[in-house]
């Protein structure tokens, strides 16, 4: 994500270490979903009855967004407000790599 926004898209380096600190906490709470079965993919409605993880993810997320938006945040933690699209390639990008993480799961023999 760094490389892709610094060289590819022109983008400076503080924002470019924006989208890596946002995709990195994007990649851990969708990396959730493969871990909290071990023999399954974690998205299905027993996602609702863990009432405390539900909250942990909300509360994160609420976090990261006042990390990048918050005008004393973006100061302290050298951060920088993100474009809508940027956000479509982080959510993307955590996708994919919960989805390979899946993948070698399943692969390396646990069974769904």
């Amino acid at each position: 994500m760094f490389y892709l926004h610094l060289n590819v898209f022109g983008y400076d380096v503080n924002y470019s270490q924006t989208v890596t600190f946002a995709f990195m906490a994007v990649a851990q709470l969708l990396h959730l979903l493969n871990v909290r079965k071990a023999d399954s993919y974690g998205l299905d409605k027993s996602l609702l009855d863990n009432k405390v993880m539900l909250g942990a993810i909300v509360l994160s997320v609420v976090l990261l967004l006042l990390a990048v938006y918050l005008p004393v945040a973006n100061n302290i933690l050298t951060t920088t407000s993100l474009e809508l699209v940027t956000w479509g390639y982080i959510l993307g990008g955590g996708f994919i790599a919960t989805g390979l993480v899946y993948l070698v799961k399943r692969l390396a023999g646990h069974k769904e």
